[in-house]
């Protein structure tokens, strides 16, 4: 079967209106060929856009029309019409705070070593889902987040609330979650030039400058274009010394090292 299949389009014209129903008319012609059901009541439609009115166009996929939604669950994250993503990590922090809770409790009479285990196996990765996506640059939504990491090294120190958040996370070897998800988005932003996403729109985003063989600044008209994904890796990238920005890695072992050079480099600024 297929699954959790997405097709995106800038519209700006009916022409383009037309162009995105051939594209759904062509997938189900596809799935009836290769018979595979399409499921009706999990398809919707939705336009991204900052106007306060947006005029849903109608789509149809197999003679039915396709709902309009305000929200939609696309591979795990809450995406909405304008793109805030603030109701998500309200809901990442209050799922990672109760894993937090049971990993506590489970661990008390295993010790400290079987709770980092457990929080870096199973909340951690909650925390940052996707999160080179939706990195929030909201103050209170980030530090609604750092508040479970924070948690999780206070009960690792044995709850001494009076040391300091910096010590215990460089005790554990850990980064802050707001450093770790801007190498997340360097490392996303290195990869995309290369062959895994050659031809998507993705690949088009960053450009490269043919004097310099840097990026080029991508220009924002919001302060949420300009902390959105690609904007902000590649300012972020651009802040980094020299040394570490050329080449861009292509294969996994260089990218693991180009992560932890980023990594060092965000560290001393």
């Amino acid at each position: 079967y297929a699954d959790d299949t997405t097709l995106a389009m800038c519209i700006r014209s009916p022409d383009d209106l037309a162009t995105m129903q051939a594209h759904l008319d062509k997938l189900a012609v596809w799935s009836a060929a290769n018979h595979l059901r399409v499921s009706h009541d999990k398809c919707a439609v939705m336009r991204f856009s900052s106007a306060r009115k947006v005029q849903t166009p109608h789509y149809t996929l197999g003679g039915l029309l396709l709902p309009p939604v305000q929200e939609l669950n696309i591979l795990g994250v809450s995406f909405t019409t304008s793109l805030d993503f603030s109701g998500y990590v309200a809901r990442v922090v209050s799922r990672s705070r109760r894993l937090l809770g049971f990993a506590s409790r489970f661990s008390r009479r295993f010790g400290q070593e079987t709770l980092k285990t457990l929080y870096t196996a199973v909340v951690l990765p909650r925390l940052e889902y996707r999160s080179s996506i939706w990195s929030p640059h909201q103050i209170h939504l980030t530090e609604r987040l750092e508040s479970v990491h924070r948690r999780a090294t206070r009960t690792l120190a044995c709850h001494d609330h009076s040391s300091d958040y910096n010590e215990r996370l460089r005790s554990l070897g850990w980064h802050r979650l707001s450093h770790r998800r801007t190498v997340a988005r360097v490392r996303l932003f290195a990869v995309a030039p290369g062959p895994s996403l050659a031809g998507s729109y993705l690949a088009s985003v960053p450009r490269i400058s043919s004097r310099t063989g840097c990026p080029i600044p991508l220009r924002a008209r919001t302060r949420r274009q300009e902390a959105s994904l690609f904007p902000s890796a590649v300012s972020s990238y651009l802040s980094l010394p020299e040394h570490t920005r050329l080449p861009l890695p292509r294969t996994g072992d260089k990218l693991r090292d180009f992560s932890r050079t980023v990594s060092l480099a965000l560290q001393a600024q």
